[in-house]
């Protein structure tokens, strides 16, 4: 050690790689949690899409083979899920009804880039066969 250095200037300048470690550490963490949670939130989006599309299909099904209106049945799922109807079809001879639905992932700052917009929305189309 060299002596004409103080062992208090030698603490400070510990006391500051150490605090200089920490802030970068806690800015990494912050960083990748915040990433951690906007790709969670669009991944969970598309199975959100695709659960609600088919309990929309599963309602126009019931709701045609019922005599109802499956085009209503299906917009009824769909708003409560959070999403929105793009398109029912029913096809009587093939005994199917297809629903198309379009959800919007929730996110903190990736909706606002205009490069990862189109990650955020997601359609989903699921077709199901009346029952017998």
């Amino acid at each position: 050690m060299d002596p004409s250095i103080s062992h208090s200037t030698h603490l400070r300048q510990d006391t500051g790689q150490i605090a200089g470690w920490l802030i970068k550490l806690l800015l990494f963490i912050f960083i990748g949690g915040a990433l951690l949670i906007e790709t969670a939130g669009v991944l969970l989006n598309r199975g959100g899409a695709i659960e609600t599309a088919s309990e929309a299909a599963e309602a126009a099904v019931f709701a045609a083979k019922s005599g109802g209106d499956p085009d209503e049945a299906a917009l009824t799922v769909v708003k409560d899920k959070g999403g929105k109807l793009i398109s029912v079809a029913v096809d009587p001879n093939a005994r199917t009804a297809t629903v198309t639905v379009r959800k919007r992932a929730k996110t903190l700052f990736i909706h606002k880039i205009a490069y990862f917009k189109k990650f955020t929305v997601f359609e989903a189309t699921e077709t199901r066969k009346f029952p017998l």
